[in-house]
């Protein structure tokens, strides 16, 4: 078993997804839909008791193990089929992005996680002002190949609002609910039946995001504000304020779903 199966070099570039159906159950259906995208295991998944609850997968301190599997073994975990453990995180390797791993952000109180996706950002992780052309080329065809992917995680997966960066946290519900001073720094997904019962909203985050760039996906928008992630390479200037308005708007959607 080799450890880097389950640890990307940093910085990691990452996406983290919330769904309301339960974090267990998304994060088999983000592996299911990896494994579709072309990623393959790489034979390494850390492991905790199913009871044991975190905040923070450090938190789980001697609970926590890393165990190299078959297959099979593996795939019984991750689909939550296991009646004494539970996965918490999972290697996968898929070109061009190469080691990816499935986990979970920070939760506070007994909310339930996003499931993260991370793998090394490379030059993304790069001031733009220190790369040439050549390597600013490289660095959106990295960002734009993981956005895509994300994409279609997105669309098997069906969260309700999820994040792309890097070094990003996604924030859970009642983070964004209880704490105005939130910020969301990535791209922004957002689906459409969170957005359904809230068009003040909608329209919000479009205005929000109209120096961007902004796309219908299957089940909802992606508002990019970074030129990076985006195919009209556009960056909102932070003086715009974009990710504690975005957080504001999302919680506002949120509160309109209890």
């Amino acid at each position: 078993m080799d450890r880097s199966d389950l640890y990307p070099e940093p910085p990691h570039l990452s996406a983290g997804l919330y769904a309301e159906y339960g974090e267990r159950a998304l994060f088999s259906r983000v592996c299911v839909a990896l494994i579709a995208a072309g990623a393959e295991p790489t034979g390494v998944i850390g492991v905790a008791p199913r009871a044991q609850g975190f905040k923070m997968v450090s938190d789980l301190g001697a609970d926590y193990q890393e165990l190299g599997l078959k297959p099979d073994r593996l795939l019984a975990i991750a689909s939550d089929a296991d009646p004494g453990q539970r996965a918490i995180r999972m290697g996968f390797r898929r070109k061009p992005s190469g080691l990816i791993v499935v986990g979970y952000d920070f939760a506070d109180r007994d909310d339930d996680h996003a499931v993260s996706l991370l793998t090394a950002a490379e030059s993304l992780g790069v001031p733009q002002e220190l790369q040439s052309g050549a390597e600013l080329r490289r660095a959106r065809k990295r960002g734009g190949d993981f956005v895509d992917l994300v994409r279609r995680i997105i669309e098997n997966a069906d969260p309700l609002y999820g994040e792309i960066g890097v070094e990003i946290s996604t924030p859970t519900p009642h983070t964004l609910m209880k704490d105005t001073e939130t910020v969301l720094p990535g791209d922004l997904f957002v689906s459409d039946r969170l957005l359904a019962d809230a068009p003040a909203v909608r329209s919000g985050l479009l205005a929000c995001f109209s120096e961007g760039a902004v796309s219908s996906w299957e089940n909802g928008l992606h508002l990019s504000c970074w030129g990076m992630l985006n195919d009209r390479g556009v960056t909102i200037p932070e003086s715009m304020g974009v990710p504690r308005r975005a957080a504001r708007l999302l919680s506002r959607a949120l509160a309109h779903r209890r």
